[in-house]
């Protein structure tokens, strides 16, 4: 694990206006702590990362990467895929995130996981426009319900899906955020399911 940065972390506070004993506050720990945080004694925890990217108006993989956390350690980290939003799955960018942060608090495995630009509103406010999410392409089953990437014919998209219990054949139920009411039921078989949304990276 490499040292933290601590100079980003003051410069940060300065230009969000907050200071140190905000940042104790914050997240619950006393003013000596987030000392130590800075200065490199003590080590960040991955749970308190998203909330020190809304803390400080930056991005967990900024605040992962400041941290100390190595974003291109092989050993540690994954090499991640980010696929072409129009539906072809070609390699448009590698990204390089730590595999605990995929593997413990995702759920996901790093080996089947890709990168995906969103474009558009369909599903605000969960997933905002010009957001990525992390999928995973080893959970293609949509049960539970859950959010997930789908080629509709034209490109990638991420829609809520939902399996309608005991259907024969069996059906799923796909819908938007934006327009809950004008959901479409179709054959599970006849939609390319790219995986399960894991994860959002996005900006606060």
């Amino acid at each position: 694990m490499a040292d933290l940065d601590g100079a980003w972390y003051k410069r940060r506070l300065s230009e969000v206006g907050k200071t140190q004993r905000d940042m104790a506050k914050y997240l619950g720990y006393d003013k000596t702590t987030v000392y130590m945080l800075i200065a490199g004694k003590r080590k960040i925890r991955l749970d308190d990362v998203k909330p020190l990217a809304k803390f400080l108006n930056s991005s967990p993989l900024e605040v992962l990467a400041r941290s100390g956390y190595d974003m291109t350690d092989k050993v540690r980290g994954a090499e991640i895929s980010e696929v072409s939003p129009d539906g072809r799955e070609e390699e448009t960018a590698v990204w390089k995130i730590p595999k605990t942060a995929l593997q413990d608090r995702m759920g996901a495995n790093p080996a089947h996981v890709r990168i995906l630009d969103v474009v558009g509103n369909e599903m605000a406010s969960e997933i905002k426009d010009g957001s990525f999410v992390i999928v995973d392409t080893s959970k293609t089953v949509p049960s539970p319900a859950g959010i997930f990437a789908i080629n509709d014919g034209f490109s990638f998209v991420v829609r809520k899906i939902t399996p309608e219990l005991y259907s024969d054949p069996p059906t799923i139920e796909i819908s938007t955020k934006a327009e809950p009411d004008k959901s479409t039921r179709i054959e599970a078989k006849k939609v390319k399911i790219l995986g399960r949304v894991v994860g959002v990276i996005q900006k606060m």
